[in-house]
């Protein structure tokens, strides 16, 4: 699944229950999570950024690849 200037609403949600995620890098941020992000994928990648909001949920084992450091750091 490809991705860019991607919101995930609060009371929203995001299921990824297989793949990869790739996070386009466009002007801005590229995935922001204010709601609920659940991965269960095999890789989030490419050069694109990811906010998770205070308050947002991220549900799922990280197999980190590029893009999704900005995740869990």
């Amino acid at each position: 699944m490809l991705t860019d200037e991607t919101v995930v609403d609060a009371g929203g949600s995001l299921i990824i229950s297989s793949g990869t995620l790739q996070v386009a890098d466009g002007a801005g941020v590229d995935l922001l999570v204010n709601g609920d992000m659940t991965f269960s994928g095999s890789f989030i990648e490419d050069a694109g950024q990811i906010d998770v909001a205070s308050g947002a949920t991220l549900h799922g084992p990280m197999v980190t690849c590029g893009v999704a450091e900005q995740l869990i750091s």
